[in-house]
């Protein structure tokens, strides 16, 4: 690993941003031309957002500030103003920088010599654009790692790569440059490269698909909308040690484009570990299984409109067997496996979806064994990085749905789980006022937020250029 070789330099800078703005602008309309109203048009590296009008249209502006910044302002590197990176390596070794622009073209060599062990410092020079993104290769020794440098505000992120296939690495790799991201309920969500933060880019989108099978939140949209929208609530009930905590965090969000439905689990009750290496705290006599998550889990929930009437009242599948999607187990909401409706209008329903849906079928990790490796932290798997801990459960409806009385409120009176971590079952809730988010009372507070992480794209093989992968 490259950190093996490389450690910071603590400095402190401060500086005034450059006399620019990002500024982008443009129209999002559907395959057939017509324009789309409440389409969230995210700019992810930097997350800000715009929400399109009645003419379909959007603009992102971001005025520079005058703000102190911390170096090092990464992982790995402490790049300074006007583009000089630092760094520090423990022993001699030959090291080569590369900087290539979005389309894959070597821009410039930085550094390609034998450096003494020490500090040092390098010109990006042809990299420093206004608004511009850039990729970088360092190989120090035989290691290499790849990054994105921001010449917006001189910010480099590591970007993570699996393996040493070069097609893989950079697909990964052009997936983490900025994009533009634009969803909208009923549609499937669209992400387009940007190479500069500045200009006109128009946006398509395709009608989400309607399979009976859950669909990730960045696909449907959820995500964007639950962060933009979305309120907490937090349901209480006893262990059985006795600690009353909050079991359920439920997160709801009402927009002019639809109703939005996020259940989170407590993993003291139950989350998405399992197998005899995966498992987090189940007793090990009798380790979580897969079988156990798809077999039977589920969430039931009522929604209420304003009149107090029941608009929805049913069980969301979490995860079962299916021929409808290749990999054999998908999230089949309120439509089968471990879901019903009891009450509601079916064709209210845009879409559903589950943590571990999203881990098996998006993700691609498919392993019935052991869930990726982690600690009592939940920590990151650097080999999984996307991978949810957490057992969450997703339902997006039509604003329709509440008719003229709007919104009202969603019910829970219990929460069950087959088998629960501690072995309850099942636990009476009430809804109570929350823990100060990230302190040690909130359970929640190792939750990867879905908003927060955007998963690789792949790109045609065809597109990767030459001789830029990684050994």
């Amino acid at each position: 690993m490259l950190l093996k070789a490389l450690f910071l330099v603590p400095v402190l800078v401060s500086f005034a941003a450059a006399a620019y703005d990002i500024d982008l602008s443009g129209t999002v309309t559907n395959k057939s031309g017509a324009v789309l109203k409440d389409v969230i048009v995210t700019l992810e590296g930097k997350d800000v957002r715009s929400i399109t009008n009645s003419s379909g249209k959007y603009s992102i502006q971001v005025v520079p500030v005058v703000r102190p910044l911390i170096s090092p302002v990464s992982s790995d590197f402490s790049v300074l103003k006007n583009g000089n990176m630092v760094f520090s390596v423990q022993s001699k070794m030959p090291v080569r920088i590369d900087v290539f622009d979005l389309r894959g073209r070597l821009v410039n060599v930085a550094v390609n010599r034998v450096l003494p062990a020490g500090s040092h410092s390098v010109k990006l020079s042809n990299a420093g654009t206004v608004g511009s993104v850039f990729l970088i290769r360092v190989r120090m020794g035989d290691k290499v790692s790849l990054y994105k440098y921001m010449s917006l505000d001189h910010s480099v992120q590591r970007i993570s790569v699996q393996g040493g296939n070069a097609a893989s690495s950079i697909a990964k790799l052009f997936a983490s440059v900025d994009t533009l991201r634009a969803s909208k309920a009923g549609y499937k969500s669209a992400r387009i490269p940007l190479s500069a933060l500045a200009g006109v880019v128009d946006i398509t989108l395709d009608s989400l698909k309607n399979d009976n099978v859950g669909t990730n939140p960045f696909d449907d949209g959820s995500a964007d909308r639950l962060k933009r929208f979305g309120v907490a609530q937090y349901f209480w009930g006893k262990l059985k040690t006795g600690v009353e905590e909050p079991l359920v965090r439920i997160t709801h969000g009402v927009s002019n484009d639809a109703f939005d439905l996020e259940v989170t689990f407590n993993p003291h009750f139950v989350d998405n570990t399992y197998g005899s290496e995966g498992h987090v705290g189940w007793n090990p006599k009798r380790p979580h299984t897969f079988k156990d998550l798809y077999h039977s889990d589920h969430v039931q929930i009522a929604v209420v409109n304003g009149d107090g009437d029941t608009v929805f009242h049913g069980r969301l599948d979490l995860l079962s067997q299916t021929s409808l999607v290749s990999s054999g187990y998908a999230c089949l909401g309120p439509f089968g496996g471990d879901g019903v409706i009891y009450k509601g209008d079916p064709s209210m329903i845009i879409s559903f979806g589950s943590s571990l849906d999203d881990n098996w079928n998006y993700y691609g990790y498919r392993d019935s064994a052991n869930s990726p490796v982690t600690d009592s932290t939940y920590k990151i798997n650097p080999t999984y990085p996307f991978y949810q801990y957490y057992t969450i459960y997703r339902i997006t409806f039509k604003p329709e749905v509440f008719g003229s009385s709007g919104y009202g409120e969603v019910h829970m009176t219990s929460v069950h789980a087959s088998p629960s971590k501690d072995g309850s079952g099942t636990i009476t809730v009430v809804e109570k006022p929350g823990p100060v988010p990230g302190s040690p009372q909130d359970p929640f507070r190792f939750l990867i937020p879905t908003g927060t992480v955007t998963p690789p794209d792949t790109i045609p093989p065809d597109t990767i250029p030459p001789d830029i992968g990684v050994d």
